[in-house]
């Protein structure tokens, strides 16, 4: 192993060393370490829906790195109790204080409702599914989709003008449908079968993604974005994904171009995700590796002084906002901080990138074991 190598494992461990003390700065005193505030910045008594949120990212976070345990000081029972104290009776779990009228994804309020609830309830489920507990009240929201024709009228509403946020809402319904189905619901299994024999017919053979008629990069950019959520379903289920060398074609032409260097948390670990499985596939072995290095790299300056992770740097736009996705007038906080979203999605984009460079690493991460951001198949 080259001394450069040696030098980035070394970094490796000291930016978590450092995530796992900031994500322990974050605990809100005086509820047994089960709660966490969303940033430094996040007053809870003014904004408590984002106890949430922040407490279900810190903990997938603390699981990827081996720091949620008794030693440390962090409880599963009472933990998942919390996290448990958001979901509704429709099993959905919901950010308190969000109201419908502050939120915007899509003009109809039913499809905004839907998919913030999908959003909240995935990233839930996976924290409590990565600790060893579950959801206290089933998915009975999950009723409509369990019927052929329920899930061919939500495909038939999808809006693949905007890709990314499309691809978000078919990995969190699969992941429903995933769960469900092993817990030996036979309709799931039937359901996830249509939705993903849908994806084959409607992918693009161009790209391998959906959605867009690219005429644009942006287009590009936001369609591999959409599409690399829709993977996770093919890999969990070792499913035959098509046009395996023109996805790595793009994420390549993108990694190299829009997606060099540092990036949103969101976008840096999508194109990480895609080029570590395209890796795993065995394409274009030595291009990737080298691109994910230069990304390591990157990312491991990027880290702030405290020990966290910010989703994009104040120096890009010093007006912009980082927003809970789809509370248009919610919470809402300065770019360039710490917070719990971006310290666990960049943290996850490491250990995907140390999985890769470094395979005999890769028992040193807790992947989530649900689909979304934050799972990953090791490498054989």
């Amino acid at each position: 192993m080259s001394a450069k190598r040696m030098e980035l494992r070394g970094r490796i461990a000291q930016s978590r060393r450092a995530s796992l003390g900031w994500l322990g700065s974050m605990v809100i005193p005086g509820n047994g370490n089960t709660a966490f505030r969303f940033s430094a910045l996040h007053d809870p008594q003014v904004w408590p829906g984002m106890v949430l949120p922040a407490t279900y990212d810190a903990v997938n976070c603390l699981v990827l790195l081996g720091g949620f345990s008794p030693e440390a000081g962090y409880d599963a029972g009472r933990t998942a109790a919390f996290i448990n104290s958001f979901q509704t009776g429709s099993g959905a779990f919901r950010l308190p204080g969000m109201r419908d009228e502050d939120s915007f994804k899509r003009p109809d309020p039913a499809y905004t409702r839907e998919y913030i609830d999908f959003h909240a309830t995935n990233y839930s489920m996976g924290a409590l599914r990565s600790i060893g507990s579950r959801e206290t009240r089933p998915f009975a929201f999950m009723e409509p989709y369990l019927n052929r024709g329920g899930l061919k009228s939500w495909m038939a509403k999808r809006g693949w003008d905007d890709p990314w946020m499309e691809g978000n809402a078919v990995v969190n319904l699969g992941g429903f449908y995933l769960a469900m189905m092993e817990d030996g619901v036979a309709a799931a299994a039937k359901r996830l079968v249509e939705l993903l024999d849908w994806l084959d017919e409607i992918q693009d053979p161009g790209t391998g993604f959906w959605g867009g008629n690219f005429a644009t990069r942006k287009e590009l950019l936001f369609a591999f974005a959409g599409a690399m959520h829709s993977y996770h379903l093919y890999y969990y289920l070792d499913r035959p994904l098509k046009y395996l060398d023109r996805i790595t074609d793009a994420c390549l032409s993108l990694a190299r171009g829009e997606l060099g260097g540092v990036t949103s948390a969101c976008l840096d670990v999508d194109i990480v995700d895609a080029l570590a499985n395209m890796h795993r596939y065995g394409l274009r072995r030595d291009e990737i590796e080298t691109l994910l290095e230069r990304k390591l790299l990157d990312l491991l300056d990027f880290q702030n002084p405290d020990g966290g992770f910010a989703d994009e740097s104040p120096a890009d736009d010093r007006e912009a906002r980082l927003r809970f996705d789809g509370w248009v007038k919610g919470y809402s906080e300065p770019q360039g901080h710490s917070n719990c979203f971006a310290t666990w999605f960049r943290c996850a984009t490491i250990g995907m990138i140390d999985c890769v460079l470094f395979p005999g690493d890769t028992g040193a991460w807790t992947f989530r074991n649900t689909v979304g951001i934050g799972y990953f198949r090791r490498p054989a």
